[in-house]
């Protein structure tokens, strides 16, 4: 029915259309575009097949964040990446869009690789002042919190459902992990022997990240069900410190590491029991030869 609060008008003339007489064009999407006449509706289809190519058909159409399961975006809706304007509706942009979720992870985790490494790089210095372990402190934190933000886009970029930028970002995960994390572990816990010729207590052997330099009495064990520095940590620490012949116990809660200086090269045993009798399981990784 006729409504004059609301006209409706023809997109080619401009002319607005009634109930009497008009035409319109089905999309795929079920959406119609009314005409005033047949002419209009020609003008404005030879139109549209120009300008979307030889196939008659466009990139993508519309928008939306999300997708009802997972799809392709390609002569579908268009992908709206995170922010409002960020419409991805031609080729040259979801290539762009792709490329963006491809690094997303890369980022993220080069930020946790650098904030444990600052985090190394500030437990190893020499005491220092209140201002100093507070600026660190912040530093790390704001690491952290750039961290946390890429995490959470990842999981937005997820929640699209388009099935091209998932790909891109599970192998920008692969890439990362291969990048960043591969052998960081046999990196860590490999040590070299001291030579026979240096004295370590004179300061002469390497100093690994767990600040000894007994490297010859050095045990490794490896506790993967620790998941924090105040329970489980300090727990595993106490246990191994009441052993006789234990000189120093450091715990990477990160690495889920326990570095210990024993004395005695016979302690492989009684290490292990001291971690299972508090309720852990512990693997060696290092002993003294």
């Amino acid at each position: 029915c006729d409504d004059p609060t609301t006209p409706v008008l023809d997109p080619i003339t401009g002319t607005k259309i009634t109930s009497a007489k008009f035409t319109f064009l089905c999309l795929k999407k079920g959406q119609k575009i009314y005409f005033e006449s047949d002419t209009s509706k020609a003008t404005f289809t030879s139109g549209a097949l120009s300008k979307s190519g030889s196939n008659g058909e466009p990139f993508c159409s519309g928008s939306s964040a999300m997708f009802s399961g997972f799809q392709t975006t390609v002569h579908g809706t268009c992908v709206k990446l995170l922010f409002q304007p960020w419409v991805l509706n031609s080729q040259l942009k979801y290539a762009l869009g792709f490329i963006g979720v491809f690094l997303l992870p890369l980022l993220n985790e080069g930020l946790v690789h650098t904030r444990e490494s600052l985090r190394q790089s500030f437990r190893q210095r020499p005491t220092t002042s209140a201002s100093t372990k507070r600026l660190h402190k912040l530093t790390l934190t704001v690491l952290y919190m750039g961290q946390m933000t890429l995490a959470y886009f990842a999981m937005l970029v997820v929640m699209i459902y388009d099935t091209g930028l998932f790909v891109s970002l599970i192998f920008g995960f692969g890439v990362g992990y291969m990048w960043f994390k591969e052998g960081k572990r046999t990196k860590d816990v490999a040590v070299t022997k001291p030579s026979k010729t240096s004295d370590p207590a004179a300061g002469g052997g390497p100093v690994g990240p767990w600040g000894f330099q007994r490297l010859e009495d050095l045990f490794v064990l490896y506790v993967p069900q620790m998941k924090c520095m105040a329970n489980c940590g300090s727990t595993v620490q106490r246990a191994l410190e009441g052993i006789d012949g234990v000189d120093q116990v450091y715990v990477d809660i990160n690495d889920k590491c326990v570095y210990v200086l024993a004395s005695s090269s016979d302690a492989r045993g009684v290490l292990v029991d001291a971690v299972d009798a508090v309720g852990f399981h512990a693997t060696i990784l290092r002993a003294p030869n």
